[in-house]
């Protein structure tokens, strides 16, 4: 790590930990990606996965290495809803145990791969990592139990992604990086499972072209699961404009920085002219990622987050902090401490 020696970095337990994955949804490829006959093989840090679907089209995921002699599981293919290694004809049904031994006898006693719960979402596939989760891939504010149509794009980060999600609660940065004339508040909501809402609004000084469009205030709900998955939702209360939803989907890169898969998303309408409005929002809704994006991307480069002279008005971002640093690891983890209550990796046994 550079400049230890004359500016020490603070570590943090999971926050900005390039050795630490938190229990949480990551996104794995594009649906359309995942046929019915081959499986995908996913690299999260040091967990490879086999995906493939099962004989009714659902995403399964599971621990890649054949227990045979260790081959990888998606190098095989897709036979009968299970998943058939290529060297000796093993399978595996989704829920990880062994249901036929092609090549010689079978072995003794039980032969069970750790599945994982894995769910198709916004055109994408995404695995939890832990072998439960608390809840499924979550929605933005607003758009709960909503069908919505989705745009996307991929690009890697200049940084860990705790980085990007502490920046969109960095209340300050708003005004000397955006320019933003607004003197935000914020508050914390808990909504179960993992996922909390960070609530922010304020009011718009001066009398400027943005307080004529929007209003006296501007105000925004980041919703957040699992230290990997991040929603925002632009102007949710306001009374004559849309709401503008954009979800985060981060995977943490060996190399300590973060690829993040971006999906902008819109209530589906019924008719074409519901359609021309989905697709509308959406098109603004690009415009303003782009906006920030391009502002926020020229302080990430050689930056080494670090806490380390706070001030009361960052109370928003070491809160943020906190609730990362709370999160269960995942088995998966490079960097578990030793610990009973940490969740074990062995698979359970087949029925």
């Amino acid at each position: 790590m550079e400049n230890e020696r004359t500016q020490p970095a603070r570590r943090h337990r999971v926050f900005n930990n390039p050795r630490a994955l938190a229990e949480g949804w990551y996104p794995v490829c594009a649906a359309k990606t995942l046929r019915s006959n081959k499986p995908v093989s996913f690299k999260l840090l040091g967990q490879r996965l086999a995906v493939f679907r099962d004989a009714q089209g659902r995403p399964r995921a599971l621990d890649a290495f054949c227990p045979h002699m260790g081959a990888d599981l998606a190098n095989g293919s897709v036979d009968g809803g299970g998943l058939r290694c290529f060297f000796h004809g093993w399978r595996f049904g989704g829920d990880g145990c062994l249901d036929r031994a092609s090549c010689g006898e079978a072995p003794a006693g039980d032969v069970r791969l750790n599945s994982y719960p894995c769910e198709e979402k916004y055109g994408h596939v995404w695995v939890y990592a832990a072998r439960e989760a608390p809840g499924g891939v979550p929605s933005p504010a607003g758009l709960e139990g909503e069908s919505v149509s989705v745009l996307r794009e991929s690009s890697a980060l200049l940084a860990h992604h705790h980085l990007m999600m502490a920046n969109g609660i960095d209340l300050r940065h708003f005004g000397s990086v955006h320019g933003l004339p607004v003197a935000f508040e914020h508050r914390v909501v808990e909504r179960g499972g993992g996922v909390f809402d960070w609530e922010v609004e304020g009011a718009i000084r001066g009398e400027g072209l943005l307080k004529k469009i929007i209003g006296p205030k501007l105000g925004y709900v980041a919703r957040f699961a699992g230290g990997s998955w991040v929603a925002v939702t632009y102007l949710p209360d306001h009374r004559v404009l849309p709401a503008l939803h954009i979800v985060w989907g981060c995977e943490p890169l060996e190399s300590g920085v973060s690829r993040v898969r971006v999906f902008l998303v819109a209530k589906k309408r019924p008719g074409l002219l519901g359609r021309l409005a989905e697709w509308s929002l959406l098109a603004v809704t690009a415009v303003l990622l782009h906006m920030l994006k391009d502002d926020d991307r020229k302080g990430f480069a050689n930056m080494r987050y670090s806490l380390g002279r706070l001030t009361p008005a960052d109370a928003s971002v070491a809160q943020f902090v906190r609730r990362i640093d709370e999160l269960p690891l995942s088995p998966w983890s490079p960097e578990l401490p030793d610990r009973e209550d940490q969740p074990s990796s062995e698979a359970r046994p087949c029925p």
